[in-house]
């Protein structure tokens, strides 16, 4: 039976029977703000978001109430009607969303949202929608895609001086360690690799991963990823050199590029933040003290004749590598032509 054919009362009692069934990965696939994740990346992230259902008529947000929620339309469709003005109705379908400038900047709803049928809409507080931003490449570029369709258009809020300097601050940052993110990274390693050119210098790039994060996560809980997350961050700037240059890679993996150092010399940067992790402290908010961590590293020196994508190809070979024999090792590999 369809979405469409289901009643209210059906699809309310199929969203709380059990988690698996809250929402499926082929729903989250046809979301354009996830458009192109890797599913591995983002599931974990929204299994804690709660499914909304909206019978017919049933206001989601009204015009004057302030928003800080990203909403996801898994099913059905919403209603936006504009309670002054003649402007027709406007509609948000499945796959469609709703709320991405308010992650940046809450703000007033100007209009009235409710459902126009039965509707299943997937709630990501602001923490978790920054969180799959941070996360995953592929849904940073489409939330940029979209915020800059939404500032051209006006959107639900106006595009103030204050609201582009936290675009442009938080497009590049991970809020929960205060790295800078994958997209930043995308952006900035091509200028690296064009200033070692220039310069004749070598350039080398480490890629590490948190050994038994998932497992770390589902042991101790999320609030206790976070902080292991942010003890490796720490460890890290206070690891490496000023010179160099960290960013968050992916969910539990980190990136360091080391502009003027060949990969004999980041093997052994690399050997020396895999021990200094491994005694690193992960303290709680409570100042609880939860078990210490490792990682496994990969280790890459740029080669002229290739690009960015192969040479983080290649720091992505190493640390698979390192993971394959055991973890908690430094693995090393020539970005090749």
């Amino acid at each position: 039976m369809s979405h469409a054919n289901k009643s209210f009362a059906d699809l309310r009692r199929e969203a709380r029977a059990s988690a698996s069934i809250r929402f499926s990965r082929k729903e989250l696939a046809r979301v354009a703000l996830l458009k192109g994740a890797h599913q591995e990346t983002i599931v974990p992230l929204l299994t804690d978001c709660p499914v909304r259902v909206l019978a017919t008529g049933e206001v989601l947000l009204r015009a004057g109430e302030s928003c800080q929620t990203l909403y996801l339309v898994l099913s059905g469709r919403l209603q936006m009607q504009d309670p002054s003005s003649t402007v027709p109705d406007m509609f948000v379908t499945a796959g469609d969303s709703i709320g991405e400038l308010f992650l940046l900047q809450e703000a007033v709803v100007n209009w009235t949202v409710s459902a126009a049928e039965p509707t299943r809409l997937l709630v990501v507080d602001r923490k978790t929608a920054w969180a799959l931003i941070g996360a995953s490449h592929e849904t940073a570029r489409n939330w940029l895609s979209l915020l800059a369709e939404r500032l051209r258009t006006g959107g639900t809020i106006g595009a103030s001086a204050e609201l582009k300097t936290s675009y442009k601050r938080h497009a590049t940052l991970d809020e929960s360690t205060g790295l800078h993110n994958r997209v930043w990274l995308d952006s900035m390693l091509p200028r690296q690799i064009t200033r070692s050119a220039m310069g004749n210098a070598p350039l080398s790039l480490l890629l590490l991963e948190i050994d038994g994060y998932a497992k770390y996560t589902e042991d101790f809980g999320h609030a206790a990823g976070d902080h292991a997350r942010y003890a490796v961050a720490q460890t890290l700037i206070n690891s490496v050199r000023p010179t160099d240059l960290i960013a968050c890679y992916g969910p539990a993996q980190f990136a360091v590029v080391l502009p003027e150092a060949d990969v004999t010399g980041a093997c052994l940067v690399a050997e020396r933040v895999r021990h200094a992790i491994s005694e690193a402290v992960v303290l709680m908010s409570d100042e609880s003290i939860l078990p210490s961590l490792t990682v496994s590293v990969g280790a890459a020196q740029f080669k002229p004749s290739t690009d960015a994508a192969t040479f983080l190809k290649a720091a992505e070979a190493a640390l698979q590598s390192a993971k394959a024999t055991g973890g908690n090792r430094v693995g090393m590999q020539l970005s090749t032509g």
